[in-house]
């Protein structure tokens, strides 16, 4: 992916996160709760699906449990005159994650170099110490280096 189409992802999907945040999923689920909304009987949604009214049921039950597959969601979506959009939504500012696990890399290397020098009476002021954390973590950011995830293996 270039740079630019990704930073536009990046954009998207961070703008979008912070609408998704403010919505909460409703304890019925959505299919119940939009049906409910239409004041759809789960016979009608069933005809309009093709399913019988017992598996209507059994799929909003798993939605509302959190088992449905995509492929049951978008029938039942289609049948509610609905689409079905899913995205990962992050946690936090994506280059923030990113920037963390560099810095968390960094530490490890400058401190494990850092307690070597100290052992041999050569010790690093701390200011030194995290400017050289920063400047590895920027190094391997810019090198967009795989191995801040190394750990994850």
């Amino acid at each position: 992916m270039n740079k630019i189409t990704e930073k536009q992802m990046v954009r998207d999907i961070e703008v979008f996160a912070d609408l998704v945040r403010q919505i909460r999923i409703p304890k019925k689920g959505w299919i119940k709760q939009i049906r409910e909304i239409l004041n759809m009987p789960t016979k009608a949604l069933a005809k309009k699906c093709g399913l019988a009214r017992s598996t209507v049921s059994r799929l909003e039950q798993s939605e509302q449990n959190r088992s449905i597959t995509l492929k049951s969601l978008e029938r039942m979506a289609d049948g509610l005159n609905c689409d079905v959009r899913y995205m990962l939504v992050p946690r936090e500012p994506m280059k923030q994650f990113v920037r963390k696990k560099a810095i968390e890399l960094a530490r490890k290397e400058v401190l494990k170099v850092s307690h070597t020098m100290s052992l041999e009476d050569q010790k690093t002021s701390e200011i030194k110490l995290n400017q050289q954390i920063e400047d590895l973590a920027d190094d391997l950011l810019n090198r967009r280096s795989r191995i801040i995830w190394d750990d994850d293996e």
